[in-house]
């Protein structure tokens, strides 16, 4: 039975990708080996070494759905007719065509360099290139042999068209992405060099150049997929005219920039899908933490309300946004088109994570395209998500064994890429060939931020529940309301996953801590430790006696460091604007910070980079002796200030950052604490402290004759126990008092220290 097919324009930056596997090698003839000497490790006179990346790997994993490839194919609904524009030399346009088949292409070998033809004869099963036909009866070939091919001349396809011609005065090449994998025995196959060759970023074509290139596309496109790496191809005048031509047809956007001015261009009925990739999560979104366990985080509904621009979508429109993490999580709001209402889905991937993750977003992007065209028979928001990152688990391992096969399995991989071609097709036979992602749905985007408010305002009540975790950090442990410190305490835990994430690179990470005494300076850092899995190295300064014990603490830190080469180390200093023998200690800490030396005596020791963490209460630099400004200038992370200002002294967001900590501090102090009454939470947002945490901590300490685990009026400390921890005015005392004998209202407020831990079903 033949299928309905959908007509898809695939845009945005196609880039080759070219992929080597490498080994080590040791030769005693060789010469001009430079620093490291290597050699192929591919042993196959048959294995290939091209593909398609960006939005080539997208358009190609959407050729595997052609009406050809899936008319027997029972799980798939609809074939899809790819279309593609982009930038690239006009030569290589019957090549970039060629490469939608996976058979092999003649003379593209390590025995060759005879050049490289499109196609070739394959013993394999049938595969078709882009316009549909078989390969091997002389389709996309200037000399074609049999077969009615639908090129026009030697470089043409119909199928693909670029922004520059022959004819044009500008120089564009085609974008290569060559990747050198190092191969070991018994190891995972690892990514060890990649080159972008490419020269300068290409003039950005004319309207009046774009105009006629867009004219020539066909006429009866239904959807329009955008693949911007930020290369330089899809720009306003482009998107206006393809409105223009295409006014009816859908969008679905993946870009690597999420700063970029068309987006907001195009109309917000035709605007049905937009990605955020792993790329972008971890590094340039402003929100740090995306779950609390199975619950969504604030700052991660704000971003991907704004982002998927949810303000503006008309009634009877569908819209998605998605974010994919690189620990094979998925994040998505979705608004069907006949509800005002916005759902959250959450997916949890347990596999493990791909040594080879190349591609993956392409191919999960492509799923989720591919399922709102209705290609497949089953579509609720849940199967979609799973079944995208599914397909990319299998994308990953695919490309896994063929790099670990060298090319010796010609034909199970013909190229060194992965199987493009089945790459988001259901499979027709074993359905465990990846594991099953688990999918929540979480209900509705007002109702989650609804919660989030009411956490965040007075006494933090929820719905009857006081939850422990929702004051938390991107710092498990560490509670922080006050947007400035969050932000902050962002700014720091990103800071150092990056430094971890680029192998820790020449210099070390320095950052500063800034509170007075008891505002939780060496928690935080403990807690810090505990989340990225470092090493820590405590220090107190006002407990040394001498400078020559700071250099003592070089001395343990660097045989620290001998004994764990592989394991990084985070040095945390407290009280670093301390004197020792009336000295300041900022000049001692200058090279170590910088140069990863320090000095005894005569002799200079070396230091491997490591974070190093500072806190004080305030880094003097005025005075012509002190070196405080020239450590401060030194300090290469952030700069997280803890304490409460005056101005935040009466601040609702510090009141309630007040009661979120003397919950946690009474669970710690009495663990059996469950319930809690209303008045005792006001209590805590009402209490004015000489001091932060450590002092709440002693006030806690002081309840009484908890039973049951509840806290109530008549638990709270004696006045006289408290009263010089308190900002003056004092609280009278016959009020405390009277607190003290009010009988509290029932029903208590439960208290959720952790949140829910995991997604253990679609709702």
């Amino acid at each position: 039975m033949t299928k309905s097919t959908e007509k898809v324009l695939v845009v945005g930056d196609w880039v080759i990708d070219e992929n080597w596997v490498i080994a080590g090698f040791e030769s005693d003839t060789s010469s001009h080996i430079g620093t490291d000497h290597f050699r192929s490790a591919i042993n196959s006179p048959r294995a290939q070494t091209l593909g398609l990346c960006g939005a080539g790997n997208v358009a190609r994993s959407l050729h595997g759905l052609h009406q050809k490839e899936v008319e027997n194919n029972e799980h798939v609904k609809a074939a899809i007719q790819v279309y593609g524009l982009g930038l690239w030399h006009y030569g290589d346009t019957k090549l970039i065509a060629s490469l939608f088949s996976n058979d092999i292409m003649a003379n593209e070998t390590p025995l060759t360099l005879a050049g490289i033809h499109p196609t070739g004869e394959s013993d394999e099963t049938t595969r078709y290139s882009l316009c549909g036909k078989p390969m091997g009866a002389g389709i996309c070939r200037s000399q074609s042999e049999g077969g009615q091919c639908p090129n026009e001349g030697d470089n043409k396809c119909s199928y693909l068209t670029t922004l520059i011609d022959e004819t044009s005065r500008k120089t564009c090449v085609t974008v290569r992405a060559i990747r050198m994998y190092y191969a070991s025995a018994g190891m995972e196959p690892r990514l060890k060099y990649r080159m972008d060759w490419e020269l300068s970023r290409p003039e950005t074509p004319t309207d009046e150049e774009i105009e006629p290139v867009v004219k020539s596309l066909p006429p009866d496109i239904n959807h329009i997929v955008v693949s911007d790496h930020h290369h330089g191809c899809v720009t306003d005048c482009l998107t206006t005219r393809l409105k223009e031509k295409y006014p009816d047809a859908f969008w679905y956007i993946r870009t690597k920039n999420m700063d970029v001015s068309w987006v907001d261009s195009i109309e917000a009925e035709k605007l049905r899908l937009r990605m955020i990739g792993a790329d972008y999560v971890p590094n340039r979104s402003k929100a740090k933490r995306w779950f609390h366990g199975k619950e969504i985080s604030n700052k991660a509904i704000v971003e991907l309300l704004d982002l998927g621009r949810f303000d503006n979508v008309p009634k009877g429109t569908e819209r998605w946004i998605i974010s994919l993490h690189d620990d094979n999580s998925m994040l998505a709001l979705h608004k069907r088109p006949d509800s005002k209402r916005i759902n959250a889905i959450a997916l949890v991937d347990d596999s493990a994570r791909s040594a080879i993750n190349v591609g993956r977003t392409s191919i999960v992007f492509a799923s989720c395209v591919a399922s709102l065209l209705h290609c497949y028979s089953e579509k609720s928001d849940e199967v979609i998500l799973s079944r995208a990152s599914r397909q990319g688990h299998l994308w990953s391992k695919s490309y896994v064994g063929s790099v670990k096969s060298n090319g010796s399995t010609a034909r199970e991989y013909p190229r060194l890429v992965g199987d493009h071609a089945n790459a988001i097709k259901p499979p027709e036979g074993r359905q465990d060939q990846a594991p099953i992602p688990t999918t929540a749905v979480l209900g509705d985007i007002e109702e989650i931020q609804n919660k989030w408010s009411d956490a965040f305002a007075d006494y933090g009540i929820v719905n009857g529940q006081f939850h422990i975790w929702r004051g938390y950090t991107s710092i498990d442990g560490y509670i922080a309301i006050r947007n400035r410190v969050r932000d902050n305490l962002d700014d720091l835990y990103q800071a150092v996953r990056r430094f971890l994430d680029t192998s820790r690179g020449d210099s070390s990470l320095n950052c500063l801590l800034l509170g007075d005494p008891g505002f939780g300076k060496t928690f935080l850092v403990r807690q810090l430790a505990k989340a990225l899995r470092l090493t820590p190295l405590f220090f107190n300064l006002a407990h040394l006696t001498s400078l020559d014990q700071v250099i003592d603490c070089f001395d343990a830190i660097s045989s620290l460091q001998n004994q764990r080469e592989t394991q990084p180390i985070l040095v945390f200093f407290d009280e670093v604007d301390a004197e020792i023998s009336s000295q300041e200690t900022y000049s001692l800490f200058l090279s170590p910070m910088t140069d990863g030396t320090y000095r005894r005596g005569s002799h200079v020791f070396r230091l491997a980079p490591c974070v190093w963490m500072f806190a004080g209460v305030h880094i003097r630099t005025t005075g012509s002796r002190s070196k405080g400004r020239d450590f401060v200038s030194r300090i290469n992370g952030p700069t997280v200030h803890l304490n409460c200002t005056k101005r935040e002294t009466d601040d609702p967001e510090r009141k309630t950052e007040q009661v979120y900590w003397g919950v946690k501090l009474l669970r710690q102090t009495f663990y059996d604490v469950s319930k809690i009454s209303e008045d005792v939470l006001e209590f805590f947002y009402d209490l004015k402290l000489l001091g932060g945490p450590r002092s709440l901590r002693t006030v806690v300490r002081g309840f009484r004759n908890i039973q049951y685990g509840e806290v109530r009026n008549k638990n709270l400390p004696d006045f006289e126990d408290v009263r010089k921890l308190l900002v003056p005015p004092l609280v009278e005392k016959e009020n405390y008092e009277a607190r003290l004998k009010r009988s509290d209202p029932d029903p208590l407020v439960d208290i959720v220290e952790d949140p829910p831990a995991s997604f253990d079903s679609a709702d």
